[in-house]
């Protein structure tokens, strides 16, 4: 059994992994390298529990990053608090706490005593402490004047959708996906990923009829660097709507999709990849 990610969970796991190093530091930590290790910790209960990240530091530090969309209450940081103790049996090396979460700290709990004498606190980050409009006025300065983006900025501009404001979603992100589009960032590779990690916060906010146009316009940028341009990337958002137990409604939302698409004349057989559907089926929806 795996451990259950919500969609937002899932979507920063992906985020992380893209963009290893840059990301940690985004965190808040001084760190030149990370590796990705093996998260099972079957010791810990029956059900076999998962670290969402866990990552060595630049060979001298363990890191458990855990992703939290939801409040953080007892039984979340008594597992964590597992997590700690176990990875320190198993290794020499000390090891740091990390959560990562959308929700403010009034919503839950950052802090666990247990036993009445070990006080556990993990390091917490919570996104929607942040100002979009504040992140959004730097980044449009420096994307105006074309001043290259630092790592900050750029992860910024991807995380906007989850910081604190009250515009409209879809605005956001294509103004956010313009933004990354025409900014200045030194490094390619760098900036592929991040065009990656926003086509992922576009399938998490939006149906396929609503991000279809921003999808293909970072696709054109990722073809001005010399690669072949994803469709829509749903194959990985139709996987992700299981995450939750998500099957009720769920074809119905795939034929809504299909017939979107029709409508913006998208071939039927990029239509069929896209949604699972046969052709025949596309073709009755005509």
């Amino acid at each position: 059994m795996t451990s259950e990610l919500s969609r937002e969970d899932e979507t920063y796991k992906y985020i992380f992994k893209k963009l290893g190093v840059r990301f940690y530091r985004r965190l808040g930590y001084d760190a030149e390298s990370i590796k990705f290790k093996n998260v099972e910790l079957v010791p810990l209960a029956p059900d076999n529990r998962y670290m969402d990240i866990f990552i060595e530091v630049d060979g001298k530090y363990n890191s458990n990053v855990e992703l939290q969309s939801s409040p953080v209450y007892d039984s979340k940081m008594e597992d964590m608090y597992k997590y700690r103790i176990y990875s320190q049996s198993e290794d020499s090396m000390p090891f740091k706490t990390c959560v990562f979460a959308t929700y403010n700290p009034k919503h839950g709990i950052d802090n666990l005593e247990l036993d009445g004498d070990i006080n556990f606190h993990p390091d917490f980050y919570y996104i929607k402490n942040q100002s979009a409009e504040e992140v959004l006025n730097v980044i449009e300065h420096k994307v105006t004047n074309r001043i290259p983006l630092l790592d900050t900025d750029a992860i910024d501009l991807i995380l906007l959708p989850d910081m604190k404001h009250d515009w409209d979603i879809k605005k956001l992100l294509e103004h956010s996906s313009g933004l990354l589009v025409n900014t200045v960032i030194e490094d390619t590779d760098f900036h592929l990923d991040l065009i990656d990690c926003q086509k992922k916060m576009l399938q998490r906010f939006l149906k396929v009829a609503d991000r279809i146009e921003v999808e293909n316009m970072l696709n054109f940028k990722a073809e001005d660097y010399g690669l072949e341009p994803n469709v829509t990337g749903i194959e990985e958002e139709i996987n992700l709507a299981y995450l939750d137990g998500e099957r009720e409604g769920f074809d119905d939302a795939k034929l809504e999709d299909a017939r979107n698409l029709l409508e913006l004349g998208v071939d039927e057989e990029i239509i069929s990849k896209a949604t699972g559907l046969d052709l025949d089926k596309i073709r009755s929806l005509r």
